[in-house]
């Protein structure tokens, strides 16, 4: 998914078109503002790295947010500091777990949760081009129970399949979730012919949790959910949705015999179990994960504007999203096609931003916007 056009900072969410003319500079921006309810529980914003922030906003937007009141966390380009969650499943009885590279991300150790027990793993391998990965449960461990491969490494149009993982772990707990479905497509996007497409129902977190067939062996694995950040990062803002696909058993197969992974070959005879076959499941968090910080309640913010020169905003979008449900409970547009001087449109969208997060605070924007 990482098309060029995706890392733009430039305003094309919903197809909407701006055209730039000639006209007078407005001393009162109009807003749209959406918002959710119980906003002053939120203490804590991560705000990106800027991408051709050619106005340099990111650094008054950081300012805002902490003269609002927030804990604001300037992220640094390539590390995100909050949780990374995703799923896994062991592959052999000593203890290694496959689930998708982009799931640990950089990182060189992470946490894992198997039948709810925390242990530490060390990545082995990780192959960025195929979104796949091993992590080594790191001793002293008991003998696992592991997933077998399914013989058949491709799977037919319309075949039943079945997704587990932990989707939305932070939200829903640590116990594992099973939704079923079928193949929809034999190739995933652009045709890819190493990827099967899914109606299972898929949610944030379930990247890397096993794909099985009715014996509850592994036939793919789920990978293109993509991570809601680095998703909310590459777009304008927006959030996946149910479109979903996993990688072909085939793939993982050879993936694991390049590795020298020796893993279980499945027998193709007896119906799932799918209570065992969850005993096998791992949860997954990028690196040595503190404790505290999963119950943190932060948020995410995402800007993207339009600016022309020195004649400010036509066109100026900021969002904050929940990093535990991931879901939008901030959104401010200023979407007029004409202009407003820059620091007009951030102090009123940030008059708005500490009405609704800080309500009982003086409001030092308040007395900047015009009514």
């Amino acid at each position: 998914m990482n098309h060029p056009a995706l890392r733009r900072r430039s305003f094309a969410i919903g197809g909407l078109v701006c055209c730039l003319v000639s006209l007078k500079l407005s001393a009162a921006p109009e807003l749209k503002v959406e918002s959710a309810p119980g906003l002053s529980n939120y203490t804590k914003v991560y705000l990106p790295p800027p991408q051709n922030d050619t106005h340099k906003v990111n650094p008054r937007l950081l300012a805002r947010l902490r003269q609002a009141g927030f804990d604001a966390v300037e992220v640094k380009p390539g590390s995100l500091p909050f949780t990374s969650q995703g799923s896994g499943f062991v592959v052999t009885s000593e203890g290694q777990v496959l689930t998708c590279a982009h799931v640990v991300g950089k990182e060189t150790q992470a946490t894992l949760v198997i039948e709810g027990v925390r242990r530490m793993g060390r990545v082995l391998v990780a192959d960025t081009n195929l979104d796949v990965a091993i992590i080594q449960v790191e001793s002293p461990h008991p003998t696992f129970r592991s997933l077998p491969l399914a013989a058949d490494g491709d799977q037919k149009l319309g075949e039943d399949i079945v997704a587990m993982g932990f989707p939305m772990a932070d939200v829903l707990g640590t116990s594992p979730r099973l939704t079923k479905g079928s193949i929809t497509a034999t190739a995933g996007i652009g045709d890819d012919v190493s990827h099967v497409q899914i109606s299972a129902a898929i949610q944030p977190g379930n990247s890397g949790g096993p794909l099985l067939n009715q014996h509850g062996e592994v036939v793919g694995l789920v990978d293109t959910t993509l991570e809601p950040m680095n998703f909310l990062l590459r777009t304008g803002g927006e959030l996946p949705q149910n479109v979903n696909f996993a990688l072909k058993g085939r793939r993982l197969r050879e993936f694991l015999n390049r590795s020298k992974v020796v893993f279980t070959e499945g027998t193709n005879t007896v119906a799932a179990d799918f209570d065992t076959t969850s005993k096998s499941l791992v949860l997954i968090r990028a690196g040595v994960v503190d404790e505290s910080r999963l119950h943190e309640r932060a948020l995410f913010c995402h800007c993207v504007y339009l600016a022309a020169g020195n004649r400010g905003f036509p066109v100026f979008r900021l969002d904050l999203i929940d990093l535990r449900q991931f879901r939008r409970v901030f959104r401010a547009d200023h979407l007029k096609n004409d202009y407003a001087s820059e620091n007009a449109v951030l102090d009123a969208v940030f008059g708005e931003i500490s009405a609704r997060f800080f309500p009982d605070r003086p409001n030092p924007w308040r007395s900047k916007v015009k009514k």
